[in-house]
């Protein structure tokens, strides 16, 4: 399992972000005592007012390119869903496929089969893609209900702004400046096990994890490319609020 919160702060790991390498170098230099594990896990629905809450980003369409990848390899609990509802054939192990995935993933009328399940449950589909969703189900508490009124793009950003938690970004692609800055910030308030200079120089040694192998990352690149503006278009979340 993965650690969610902490005593001060709490890492809200979204998947395809770079969480795995952020929730190891946490783990590693941390010193506070765990008080929340769940891999992904949405938060409580009356969160600690003075916890921090840091959640990563990544620009969708990376995001999207990573996710097939991660299908293609028969990894991840999206590619599971796909394939139980019968399209497991989306995912053809080379890159041209990713448009076709694509095309499916970005349907709402294609929710049902897409995780997590309370996509489809909140309504957040109708407004919204699954990138935004995975995004907002881990900053607003108990997201399930309060999504389900939302019918337009405005309308799921206004409970976002009105019940999101969120006090610092990391960005996949600032990874580690981000880190470091947040470090830097926290310095005085979290407990590392080391000086803040010493975590940071870690950080700066340690090697990038990257979950998705396998297929030639520059032309699945290329192609997620040619989808961006249908990709932004149902990411309202990711372009309105962090700016992608």
């Amino acid at each position: 399992m993965t650690v969610q919160a902490y005593e001060t702060f709490a890492y809200l790991d979204v998947e395809k972000t770079g969480s795995s390498f952020i929730t190891g170098f946490l783990g590693e230099h941390v010193a506070e005592r765990p008080t929340r594990e769940r891999m992904h896990g949405m938060l409580e629905w009356s969160p600690p007012k003075d916890r921090v809450h840091v959640i990563s980003v990544r620009d969708p369409v990376g995001a999207y390119a990573s996710l097939y990848a991660f299908g293609c390899m028969g990894k991840g609990a999206m590619a599971g869903s796909i394939r139980r509802s019968g399209n497991g054939g989306l995912y053809t192990g080379r890159p041209e496929g990713l448009s076709g995935w694509l095309e499916f993933v970005l349907d709402p009328r294609n929710a049902r089969h897409l995780d997590p399940r309370g996509y489809r449950w909140s309504g957040a589909h109708r407004c919204a893609g699954i990138m935004s969703f995975r995004i907002a189900r881990l900053a607003v508490p108990n997201p399930l209900l309060r999504f389900r009124r939302a019918r337009t793009p405005e309308e799921f950003l206004a409970v976002y702004d009105r019940y999101g938690v969120i006090d610092e970004t990391i960005r996949m692609e600032t990874l580690r400046e981000d880190l470091e800055a947040f470090v830097r910030r926290y310095e005085g308030r979290i407990r590392w096990r080391r000086p803040a200079d010493e975590v940071i120089a870690a950080l700066w040694r340690e090697h990038p994890r990257n979950m998705s192998t396998g297929l030639d990352r520059d032309e699945l690149r290329r192609i997620a490319g040619r989808h961006r503006a249908d990709i932004l278009d149902r990411e309202p979340l990711l372009t309105r609020r962090f700016g992608y």
